[in-house]
């Protein structure tokens, strides 16, 4: 005979691996995790056991600083790029990517990700200070 535990009015059977039962009609239920939201559904009746789980880059408090590393060519798309994610106008970005090192970013681990993601696709190589690790 399996374990059973209780919980939250659902039935855990521990038999070899983790299956749910749902207690409105006692079918096997379905582990899904999608983005933030993960839990137990069951696909006869629609009941469900979710709960969120934060994913580590959101829990992350420090502020990163993003730098030009190497622009490589400048072009009018990477002025624009860096104008853009820096806050600043055309002639002050063109003069960030040549000269290299320059700071056009702090924030949190989020943002930071998602500007290094975009400046990889415009070929400019970028520095993280302090490491980033996502």
């Amino acid at each position: 005979m399996p374990d059973i535990n209780n919980i939250g009015g659902f039935k855990l059977f521990k038999s070899g691996g983790n299956k749910l039962i749902c207690e409105k009609c006692n079918a096997n239920m379905n582990w899904f995790s999608e983005d933030s939201v993960q839990g137990w559904i069951c696909h006869n009746c629609g009941w469900n056991l979710i709960t969120t789980d934060i994913g580590e880059i959101y829990k992350d408090t420090v502020e990163y600083s993003v730098y030009i590393k190497n622009g490589g060519k400048v072009n009018n798309e990477k002025i624009k790029t860096i104008a853009r994610i820096a806050g600043v106008n055309f002639i002050n970005a063109r003069e960030m990517l040549i000269e290299k090192h320059a700071c056009i970013l702090k924030g949190k681990a989020p943002k930071v990700k998602a500007v290094i993601e975009e400046l990889g696709k415009s070929e400019i190589e970028v520095e993280v200070i302090p490491k980033f690790r996502y």
